[in-house]
């Protein structure tokens, strides 16, 4: 199962995750990206994703719902540190066209 931990910082916040980013993966995931949100002067969410070591495509579908709601915000986000597996996922599913990966 995965941890999600985050941290703020004026304008900008990390949710860091850790496991498998899974289909059980959408409650702890989808609860710490809303809380981020709710801080009103965020304008980038990096999630640092250098301790997933699996990602399915339930996880892609997650990503996806988090774009829709980051946008009608203006927040950017930033995939970072993306183990070789996972950027391989991301990149074959072009992830990349549509999230800054770092």
């Amino acid at each position: 199962m995965m941890q999600v931990s985050h941290d703020t910082s004026g304008s900008h916040a990390t949710l860091r995750l850790n496991g498998s980013f899974d289909m059980e993966s959408n409650a702890p995931f989808r609860s710490a990206y809303r809380q981020a949100l709710n801080e009103r002067a965020l304008r980038s969410l990096t999630l640092e994703l250098s301790g997933v070591d699996y990602m399915d495509s339930s996880a892609l579908g997650m990503l996806l719902l988090l774009k829709g709601e980051v946008e009608k915000q203006g927040v950017t986000v930033i995939l970072a540190g993306c183990q070789p597996f996972v950027l391989r996922v991301l990149t074959t599913a072009n992830f990349h066209r549509m999230f800054k990966i770092a």
